[in-house]
């Protein structure tokens, strides 16, 4: 069985807190205390989701890596 992983990169550097990504997948991205987006370890919505929210960045500071992973069935 092959399972699909999702990464989630932000470039704090490029991030300037819009919160587009936070409107967009809630459950998923929130706001640091230094005010760039955090992405959560175990993200909630589906995938597409959150590639919509990263596409919403004005900014482009986020990236979504999708990995194929094989995992063997018991």
């Amino acid at each position: 069985m092959t399972r699909v992983a999702l990464e989630i990169r932000i470039d704090r550097a490029a991030c300037r807190g819009a919160q587009a990504c936070i409107r967009h997948a809630p459950g998923t991205f929130s706001l640091g205390s230094d005010g760039t987006s955090r992405a959560a370890d175990t993200p909630s919505e589906p995938a597409a989701t959150i590639r919509k929210a990263a596409r919403a960045c004005p900014f482009f500071a986020i990236e979504v890596v999708t990995r194929a992973s094989s995992a063997s069935r018991p």
